[in-house]
C-alpha cells in the first residue's frame, strides 16, 4: 500500500470520527413526534441547511436512497490536514440529515453524502444506513461499531472540478446486495492494510460485486516474506460476509462466489451453506 493511500485511509477515518460524535444517543422513551414529511425530504434538507448553515446542498431522492452532493473549494490544506470550513460544512450537512430522517415516519433505507473538491478535483463518498443511525443515535452500537457499518472512499477525479451541481455523480437506489458488496470490500480491506499483513503479504487484487443475487468477492494475496505465517484467503472472506449478513440479513442474497486467485480455488455457496459451513 502506498504511503498516497494509507494518508487518503487516515483522512477519511478522521472524518468518520468526528461526524460521530455528532450522533451521541438522545433518544426519549416517549411517543416520537414527526415534524418531517417524507415527500418533502429533499426540500427540507435543503431548507435547513440554506437557512441555517449557509451551504447550498444538491439533495435527490432516488426510492429508498436519499443522496447529499456538496460541492467544496477545498477539502484539503496545503499541509494535507483537513480545511477547517471544510469540515465545518460536513458536520452541518450531517447534523441536519440526522434532524430530518429521526423526525420522519417513513424514513429512507439509505443514505449517501458526497463532499467534492469542486477546484482540485476530489469526491469523498460516505455510505451508510439509515437504520444504523437510527441504533447509534439510541445507544444500540458504539461509535466504533458504527464505524466499520458504513461505505466510505475518497477518489481524485477531473470530473469534479467546476462540477457544483453534483453531474458528474452518479445516484442511484441502493440496494443491501451492493451496499454489502461495498462494505465487505472494505472490511477486507482494513485486515489487509493492517502493518503485520502489510509488512508479510502483498495484496494484488480486491474487488467484490453483487449481482442477480449472487454476491462475488475476488481476492488476489501473495506472501513477500518467506517467514509469513499462511493466509488463507477464502476463509476471511467468509468470516466478513457471515458477519455482516448476520447484521443486515440481505434476503435477496441467495448464493456467493469467493475466488481466492493466489491458489486458484473458486468455490459458489447456497446462501444456507455458506451460514452453517465452516
Amino acid at each position: 500500500m502506498t504511503k498516497s493511500k494509507r494518508y487518503l485511509k487516515k483522512l477519511v477515518e478522521h472524518v468518520l470520527v468526528v461526524f460521530f460524535l455528532l450522533c451521541l444517543p438522545a433518544c426519549s422513551p416517549s411517543k416520537p413526534k414527526y415534524t418531517y414529511n417524507r415527500k418533502n425530504i429533499e426540500t427540507s434538507l435543503v431548507n435547513i441547511c440554506g437557512k441555517e448553515f449557509n451551504v447550498k446542498p444538491v439533495v435527490r431522492e432516488a426510492g429508498d436512497t436519499i443522496w447529499v452532493y456538496v460541492p467544496l473549494n477545498k477539502i484539503l490544506t496545503e499541509k494535507k490536514t483537513f480545511d477547517n470550513d471544510a469540515n465545518t460544512k460536513m458536520r452541518q450537512i450531517f447534523t441536519a440529515l440526522k434532524r430530518v430522517i429521526l423526525s420522519m415516519e417513513k424514513r429512507p433505507k439509505f443514505y449517501a453524502f458526497v463532499f467534492s473538491d469542486i477546484k482540485t478535483g476530489a469526491d469523498l463518498y460516505y455510505i451508510g444506513t439509515v437504520l444504523d443511525i437510527m441504533k447509534v443515535d439510541a445507544g444500540m452500537i458504539s461509535l466504533s461499531e458504527w464505524q466499520e457499518r458504513e461505505v466510505f472512499t475518497f477518489l481524485l477525479t477531473t470530473e469534479a472540478i467546476g462540477d457544483a451541481l453534483g453531474k458528474h455523480i452518479t445516484m442511484p437506489e441502493m440496494e443491501m446486495g451492493n451496499f454489502l458488496a461495498y462494505l465487505i470490500k472494505q472490511n477486507l480491506e482494513r485486515k489487509l492494510t493492517d502493518k503485520e499483513m502489510v509488512k508479510n503479504f502483498k495484496t494484488n487484487d480486491l474487488y467484490s460485486y453483487y449481482a442477480d443475487g449472487r454476491l462475488s468477492v475476488i481476492l488476489d494475496v501473495t506472501p513477500v516474506n518467506k517467514t509469513a505465517v499462511s493466509f488463507n484467503a477464502g476463509d476471511e472472506i467468509k468470516k466478513s460476509i457471515r458477519r455482516f449478513l448476520k447484521i443486515y440479513d440481505a434476503p435477496e442474497i441467495n448464493s456467493f462466489e469467493i475466488n481466492d486467485i493466489a491458489h486458484k480455488n473458486a468455490v459458489f455457496y447456497s446462501r444456507k451453506a455458506l451460514l452453517e459451513g465452516n
